[in-house]
């Protein structure tokens, strides 16, 4: 008897692209997982609101390597 192994191929959609969404989609890409990104907009949209990231979602930030993104535009601040 002949074994055939199969090469699954993974893919996933995100929709909607705020901050978990971008995580989400740079950490399946990281593994290997080919990932489709649906967001309304093209650009990114300054909206007035505040962002605020607890410091586990900045070392997640870190762990993907793109913390620096952020840390060039915003100015962390110590609670």
């Amino acid at each position: 008897m002949e074994k055939t192994m199969m090469m699954v191929e993974e893919e996933a959609v995100v929709v909607g692209v705020r901050i978990a969404g971008l995580v989400t989609a740079v950490a399946l890409q990281r593994v290997g997982i080919r990932v489709l990104v649906l967001e309304r907009y093209g650009y990114l949209r300054v909206s007035g609101a505040a962002l605020t990231l607890f410091p586990n979602a900045w070392r997640a930030l870190h762990t993907l390597g793109v913390a620096h993104k952020l840390t060039s535009l915003y100015s962390l601040r110590k609670i």
